[in-house]
């Protein structure tokens, strides 16, 4: 399949769009609110103040979505009941309540 110019400018666009944001961000200090930085801890997190918080959040989504893979194999190998699997999931989504805040509540604006 061939790409068109109109694909192709909005392809070179996009990708200038990404690398700006990278180079923006580069020079962003974030200041992580206190309570997030605990979380985040619970997890192996200490971020560093140019750390963007979109990068831990896809961070910590891959681990959650790791552990609920994990969780569902163990039950199809027979090592986890069905019957107990909803609440495993249950327990396992409790421990990643940093998930459910927007990226907006997790540094402060000054």
């Amino acid at each position: 399949m061939m790409r068109s110019s109109m694909d192709s400018d909005a392809f070179k666009t996009r990708r200038s769009a990404e690398a700006s944001t990278r180079l923006f961000m580069l020079c962003v200090m974030f200041r992580y609110r206190e309570t997030v930085l605990n979380e985040l801890a619970r997890h192996g997190i200490i971020p560093r103040d140019d750390t963007p918080p979109q990068l831990i959040h896809e961070f910590i989504n891959a681990l959650y979505v790791y552990e609920i893979r994990s969780l569902r194999k163990q039950m199809r190998a027979g090592l986890i009941p069905k019957e107990d699997y909803a609440s495993r999931v249950e327990e396992l989504h409790k421990r990643y309540p940093i998930l459910a805040l927007p990226l907006g509540y997790w540094i402060e604006i000054e």
